[in-house]
């Protein structure tokens, strides 16, 4: 049996009446209670703090979605000086990667540079790459640019 995950996530414009939410969330609640799989949304009015939601809080798996917010937390560092596309980093040990995609297969003590490690997640997918950049920067909560908080994964 197949089992879907959608997470969505909705930032409302500015309106000078401000956005009808009651009638939003029927209209998001029916697709959520038709769909066959795992779904949550949330939507708050950026203007109100006025929040509806669909298991809103509960826990859902990143999957691979989870590679995205990596590289953004490591570009925003890049952009705030901390780091540079050029640090290199050797990768963990063998016994400690993913066999998914290239570096699974690199020689022990091989070293590649934040734009290696960046491209890798989010241009074939690898985990590894992506657990490397999540412990050498020791990425532990996410921080999203566009709101004051942090999500933890």
């Amino acid at each position: 049996m197949w089992s879907s995950v959608a997470l969505a996530s909705v930032v409302l414009a500015k309106s000078q009446c401000g956005p009808d939410l009651e009638s939003l969330k029927t209209r998001l609640d029916k697709v959520a209670t038709s769909f066959h799989g795992r779904l949550g949304y949330c939507v708050v009015d950026l203007n109100s703090g006025k929040r509806i939601d669909f298991k809103g809080m509960d826990l859902f798996p990143t999957a691979s979605t989870i590679k995205t917010s990596v590289a953004l937390e490591a570009l925003c560092q890049v952009d705030e000086g901390k780091r540079k596309m050029s640090d290199k980093h050797v990768l963990m040990p063998t016994k400690d990667r993913q066999a998914s995609m290239w570096t699974y297969s690199m020689k022990e003590g091989t070293s590649l540079d934040l734009d290696g490690f960046v491209n890798l997640m989010i241009g074939v997918s690898d985990n590894t790459a992506t657990m490397q950049v999540q412990d050498w920067f020791y990425i532990k909560r996410l921080r999203l640019p566009y709101a004051k908080n942090y999500f933890a994964y």
